[in-house]
């Protein structure tokens, strides 16, 4: 087990690599920080309340479930950042390039990335016309993570997974 498990950690090493720098592009270090923001508990926790509060009926109601979801897997992430204390890849990789300030949390998994998709998949299970877009957004922001150093790709998936499948989950509670 301990092969696949070396495997796996290079190939997320790699993967790391490449998007950390054979994408840097000074378009790419002004935006992504912006990016990444949609991730965030103020652009997070305001888009809900907004919604909430200006919204009717479906609107209001996506924005109460977008919510729940985003509390429950926020909580969710917190726990498995306790369990696996990973630390970010800045701290570790040689010649890593970050575009932010240290952070305390550990790096797994990516709570960005649970935000964004637990908030995607919640307003696209009530808005299925804008599926595509926000989950490219959700995506974009799990991307701007790993751009920006703090995160590492499988990171970013497990706070997908985590995000999109609290959302799904919320519908059956």
């Amino acid at each position: 087990m301990s092969r696949l498990a070396a495997w796996a950690f290079l190939g997320d090493v790699k993967l790391f690599y490449h998007i950390n720098h054979a994408w840097r592009r000074n378009c790419l270090d002004t935006i992504m920080p912006w990016i990444t923001e949609l991730g965030g508990p103020v652009f997070t926790i305001l888009s809900c309340a907004v919604f909430y509060l200006a919204g009717r009926g479906m609107l209001a109601e996506a924005a109460v479930h977008a919510i729940f979801a985003l509390a429950f897997s926020h909580a969710v992430a917190y726990i498995v950042k306790l369990l696996f204390t990973r630390p970010r890849p800045y701290l570790v990789l040689p010649g890593c390039y970050t575009l932010t300030g240290p952070l305390k949390d550990h790096s797994f998994p990516s709570g960005h990335t649970t935000a964004a998709f637990s908030l995607a998949v919640s307003y696209a299970m009530y808005f299925p016309l804008l599926t595509l877009p926000l989950l490219f957004l959700a995506a974009a922001t799990g991307i701007s993570r790993i751009y920006m150093g703090v995160h590492y790709p499988s990171d970013v998936a497990t706070g997908a997974v985590l995000g999109g499948g609290t959302a799904l989950l919320m519908v059956l509670i």
